[in-house]
């Protein structure tokens, strides 16, 4: 992207005309509705600011009655978590909680986040990319939720957590040095 606009984060209020011109120019839109729609969100932050929860409610009313434009439009979406870390999974089941299928929930959480950045050697599970996985207790493609349901993490193709235990790295091979012998 070359003096362009790369990405909209949140995308709280988007019109149609917005819609239309993210889609013409390739314009990413990166959902962060943890923070907005979660009830640990925003409410349990600034919503003693009443301008901010006015706002909020507005945005929760607008993407209930929008959010099937972006849907339609076929926008290129990623998934992001604003400050709602450890949230991830609820993104992807908003996204399928309005009407997207749990396969471009996934895709927009996993592929689509890679290639948003830049990455090239991740997001995918294919020779010559980097194996950064979870293993998921159930078929997230069947009910989405099973992304709360990870059995472990893997990074570089090594388990570094597995269960609710993190995998201690492996120690560096020691490096053998010759001893001259007289």
């Amino acid at each position: 992207m070359q003096n362009g606009i790369h990405t909209i984060e949140h995308g709280g209020k988007l019109d149609r005309e917005n819609i239309r011109l993210m889609k013409e120019h390739g314009t990413w839109l990166v959902m962060t509705h943890a923070i907005s729609h979660h009830p640990e969100g925003i409410e349990m932050g600034d919503a003693h600011e009443p301008a901010i929860l006015a706002k909020l409610h507005e945005s929760r009313a607008y993407a209930r009655e929008h959010v099937h434009e972006i849907r339609e439009a076929g926008l290129r979406i990623g998934l992001g978590t604003d400050s709602m870390h450890g949230l991830f999974g609820y993104e992807m089941q908003w996204m399928v909680d309005h009407g997207w299928t749990a396969a471009d929930a996934l895709l927009a959480g996993t592929r689509n986040g890679a290639e948003l950045v830049g990455l090239d050697d991740v997001g995918v599970l294919e020779p010559g990319r980097r194996a950064d996985f979870v293993v998921l207790g159930s078929n997230p493609l069947e009910d989405i939720r099973a992304v709360y349901d990870v059995k472990a993490v893997y990074m570089d193709g090594r388990a570094v957590v597995r269960g609710d235990a993190i995998v201690p790295k492996a120690p560096e091979a020691r490096r053998h040095v010759p001893t001259v012998q007289r």
